[in-house]
């Protein structure tokens, strides 16, 4: 037997001039309500399982500069 559910969620969708590269937090308004966004910088994405993009290039440039 199925459950019922009693919950809905709308999702906006997001397009890529919503991305914000960058650290800290943009401010916008949207639909006259103020949004606070986090910036995507490569530390936050994911590379693998334990390591970020960031991670990653940081060992790179690491090994490439000395």
């Amino acid at each position: 037997m199925a459950e019922q559910l009693n919950n809905v969620y709308v999702r906006q969708k997001m397009v890529t001039e919503d991305i914000v590269f960058g650290l800290d937090k943009i401010v916008q308004i949207r639909q006259g309500k103020r949004v606070e966004g986090t910036k995507v910088n490569a530390h936050m994405i994911p590379y693998d399982e334990t390591q970020s993009i960031g991670d990653v290039l940081d060992i790179l440039l690491a090994a490439h500069s000395g």
